[in-house]
């Protein structure tokens, strides 16, 4: 039987939606002047970075080292650098749940390589866990060598 704070806490944060920004849907938010690039997210990493932080990631070795350092150890999932490149968004610590992070695309604007992450807030009507979280994400994109840079939107949860 699942202890009632988890069962609670999952419900409350199952009702907690927003919609997504501009250009989560596969759309450049109708700019027309960048290209969106295949997103696919890697699942599993139980974040533990306490800091802020983003990361590229090129390689095998260098993404172990990350989730040993950031994700809570063991095994990094395997990815083909040879066709993609990981970034990664760590928002630090929070000191209640509610908070979480997504990359919502990636965009090549010709000169670099633009990552969209939303950062979500609880709203002030929103009943959250008293726990310390750490929220992240991480997702795989087309390999680049392209400066990449990460362009946080900050939304409020509407609980």
């Amino acid at each position: 039987m699942r202890p009632l704070p988890a069962v609670l806490a999952a419900l409350l944060l199952a009702g907690c939606a927003t919609p997504a920004p501009p250009g989560a849907n596969g759309t450049n938010g109708g700019t027309g002047s960048t290209a969106l690039l295949d997103v696919a997210r890697i699942e599993g990493c139980a974040s533990q970075q306490a800091a802020e932080r983003s990361d590229v990631i090129n390689s095998q070795g260098a993404l172990q080292e990350l989730w040993g350092r950031s994700c809570g150890g063991g095994q990094a999932p395997s990815v083909d650098f040879a066709r993609r490149t990981v970034v990664a968004y760590f928002w630090g610590e929070k000191r209640t749940g509610g908070y979480s992070t997504e990359v919502v695309n990636a965009s090549d604007d010709g000169a670099r390589i633009v990552v969209r992450v939303a950062r979500d807030t609880p709203g002030p009507a929103c009943y959250n866990a008293q726990i310390i979280t750490h929220p992240a994400d991480l997702a795989s994109i087309p390999s680049t060598s392209k400066p990449v840079v990460f362009d946080t939107v900050d939304r409020t949860m509407p609980c």
